[in-house]
């Protein structure tokens, strides 16, 4: 029981922000169907996700400020936005929290810019340091290596530019992700839980998640349930590693909300199953994610 416990442990943030980025993208798309007051709002939001293949549970914030600088009776000028916030993520392995800026200049369009420390806690699978970047790696690897993390840090820079486009009931989503880390250590190289793979002291590593959703709860309008197929991508430059995933994403944010005089809450339940396409570690094998969180707006 006792090695099942630390098996359990060992893979607990592998693949953890995926699903953050995946409902981030995903309530950023659904936001925009929504008329906002022109003017600045700030609020809150917090999610706790899980995963499966492997296993995985993270608790993640965000605290936010908007500013909406134009409303426009085409939707394709309407609700744009500056936004900046502060965020905070934490697990066993790591923590790390961040700041960005986030600019809408068309509704189909969103730029976020953002910067984030990490804290590897020596356990748990981080930091653990390679020296070929052949080397096999990831939860079975780490089986053997248990003990042998550091504690250590590290910075991170990274663009987002998320395009957004509506037909009807039907959306499309594309994020991409350009990440510079930094590592605090001496390396060479580093297993990055949160996307499962190999990075180099100083690296750049590139995903890209392409969603195809149909809004089943279109006629509800304070109502969202997306269903479709979704396909992510990640490279990491310096070890040369690439992995795909397919797979089916539903996203439920009810019309139920709880309102009072000056804030109301936003539920929303996310899910996904898919096969690991193309993977070193887990290659053919289905992975599940998903999550419940909530949204607070202040007016």
């Amino acid at each position: 029981m006792r090695h099942r416990l630390e098996a359990v442990a060992a893979v607990l943030t592998e693949g953890l922000l995926i699903g953050v980025l995946w409902v981030a993208t995903f309530s950023a798309a659904c936001a925009q169907t929504q008329s906002s007051p022109h003017g600045g709002h700030y609020g809150l939001d917090a999610d706790l996700e899980g995963a499966y293949r492997p296993i995985a549970v993270d608790l993640s914030s965000e605290a936010w400020y908007r500013y909406i600088y134009r409303n426009d009776a085409s939707r394709l000028w309407d609700g744009l936005y500056i936004k900046g916030g502060g965020a905070l993520d934490i697990n066993p392995a790591y923590g790390r929290v961040g700041a960005y800026v986030e600019w809408m200049p068309v509704a189909i369009l969103i730029l976020r810019a953002e910067f984030d420390r990490y804290a590897f806690f020596g356990t748990n699978g981080s930091l653990l340091i390679y020296t070929d970047s052949s080397a096999p790696f990831g939860v079975a690897d780490y089986k053997a290596r248990r003990g042998q993390e550091v504690a250590a840090g590290a910075d991170r820079i990274m663009l987002q530019p998320t395009l957004q486009v509506e037909i009807g009931s039907w959306m499309l989503v594309n994020q991409a992700s350009f990440a510079r880390y930094d590592f605090q250590h001496s390396g060479p190289y580093f297993w990055e839980q949160e996307y499962d793979t190999l990075l180099a002291r100083h690296d750049r590593l590139f995903a890209d998640d392409l969603s195809l959703l149909y809004d089943f709860a279109r006629e509800a309008k304070a109502e969202h349930l997306l269903v479709g197929p979704s396909l992510e991508v990640v490279h990491a430059s310096g070890a040369n590693l690439t992995r795909t995933r397919a797979g089916l994403s539903l996203y439920f944010e009810p019309h139920a909300r709880v309102h009072a005089a000056d804030y109301q809450i936003r539920p929303r339940f996310y899910f996904q199953l898919g096969v690991n396409t193309q993977d070193r570690n887990q290659d053919g094998r289905l992975y599940v994610l998903g999550g419940i969180g909530m949204g607070v707006d202040f007016d």
